[in-house]
């Protein structure tokens, strides 16, 4: 089988038997929504690439893609530029021929021939040994919880909105507050990577103490019928738990559980925490520069 492997505005680089040259993005994508879409949520062919997102893919020398991913830059406070690679995917005809492995491979030593000082994945259990072998570390595994919080009576001046009509600039300095957080790029006030590049941010809310350019605290959730789920808190470690029972009031008490992206996000909901929820993602880093105490700090919102 001759392959290329392909990315958005990159020379030609010679990686094991494959070659690195420009690819179409859009194609790309559609092909990894073409594995990843599910029946009921929004498809991932709506994503729209933002700034400097790439593709990466292997095709057959006729063209067709047979394994495909996507890539995003990050920046940390200290200037330390990485990247998060996400959305691997083959089709399933395809697997277990070495096809995740090859393209994964050539797009981390490309990514890191360009100046990438850390590069960060997210796989459920059984791919961890898959990225561990291609040198990555384990960081350890997120977890979605309940939270054990009676619904508090709201306190005055709680609002809420979809998260994607809000400009975020007020948003954004809370979280700047936390060392090691990612720094999102904003775009006429708002976050790009949610508003303009994120399928599901129509299905985001964000509740929120003040004025949107001057918040005291916010929480983006994620609301299904059976449940809310904290993916995002900005704002005093102290106010978590009230911030948490205001929120279940303001969802007529439904249970509450909170996605545990990171250990600060675990440690400041610990008196509240309750029974796991459901297995979430193990967070992967790669680096020769950073040691795992020193890794982004993120969110869902953050990734691909």
């Amino acid at each position: 089988m001759n392959m290329h492997v392909t990315a958005r505005s990159k020379e030609p680089v010679e990686t094991r038997d494959h070659g690195l040259v420009a690819g179409d993005r859009r194609q790309v994508v559609s092909f990894i929504a073409s594995i990843f879409d599910r029946p009921g949520r929004p498809s991932l062919a709506q994503y729209v690439p933002v700034a400097d997102d790439r593709t990466w893919c292997l095709r057959e020398g006729n063209g067709r893609i047979v394994a495909g991913m996507l890539a995003r830059n990050w920046r940390m406070p200290s200037g330390i530029a990485g990247v998060n690679l996400g959305y691997v995917c083959v089709p399933e005809s395809l697997r277990r021929r070495g096809l995740g492995g090859e393209l994964v491979h050539a797009a981390v030593e490309r990514e890191e021939h360009v100046g990438a000082a850390f590069i960060m994945m997210w796989a459920r259990d059984y791919l961890v040994d898959f990225y561990r072998a291609m040198g990555f570390r384990d960081l350890g595994a997120e977890t979605y919880c309940d939270l054990d919080v009676p619904a508090l009576a709201s306190e005055p001046g709680i609002l809420s909105a979809p998260l994607a009509t809000l400009p975020h600039t007020g948003f954004d300095s809370l979280r700047r507050d936390r060392p090691g957080t990612i720094f999102r790029t904003l775009d006429r006030g708002c976050w790009t990577g949610i508003n303009r590049g994120f399928p599901w941010a129509s299905e985001l809310l964000i509740v929120y103490a003040g004025r949107p350019n001057h918040a005291s605290w916010y929480a983006v959730v994620a609301k299904a019928t059976s449940a809310v789920t904290i993916v995002e808190y900005g704002g005093p470690d102290d106010r978590f738990a009230s911030v948490a029972g205001s929120v279940r009031a303001l969802f007529q008490g439904l249970p509450l559980r909170c996605n545990f992206t990171d250990p600060g996000f675990a440690a400041m909901a610990l008196p509240v925490r309750g029974a796991e929820a459901g297995a979430g993602y193990h967070r992967l880093l790669r680096s020769a520069a950073l040691v795992p105490e020193a890794a982004p700090v993120t969110s869902w919102l953050d990734r691909i």
